[in-house]
């Protein structure tokens, strides 16, 4: 399943099983900038593309097993940490703070043997 944004009008949809829905109530999110890390673990903004003409602000996915999106979001007011491997959500105070946990957590993937 996958939750997407758009920014103008501030919308989001859901997809499923070849399926987009409009989710039923408008979501203020606000300016967002979403980050990822590369391969080199550097802070890369993402683009999420284009959907009917509106700008993609955010893309989430939620896996069968539970796990979702890694993703580093800013907007306005805050910085979010988003794990992809169940854990919760982290209210940070920079964008290095929330790189330090995504690498932290690469390497607990890691260790358990199960990184791919």
């Amino acid at each position: 399943m996958e939750l997407f944004c758009i920014e103008k009008p501030q919308s989001c949809y859901i997809y499923r099983d070849g399926d987009t829905k409009k989710y039923k109530d408008d979501i203020a999110l606000g300016n967002l900038t979403v980050y990822s890390l590369d391969s080199y673990g550097s802070l890369k903004k993402i683009d999420f593309g284009r959907y009917h003409d509106h700008k993609v602000s955010l893309r989430f996915k939620i896996y069968h097993n539970g796990s979702s999106s890694q993703m580093i979001i800013q907007n306005s007011t805050a910085i979010y940490y988003l794990p992809a491997l169940f854990g919760k959500v982290t209210e940070v105070k920079s964008l290095d703070e929330a790189k330090k946990l995504w690498l932290a957590d690469i390497d607990i993937v890691k260790d358990r043997g199960g990184y791919y």
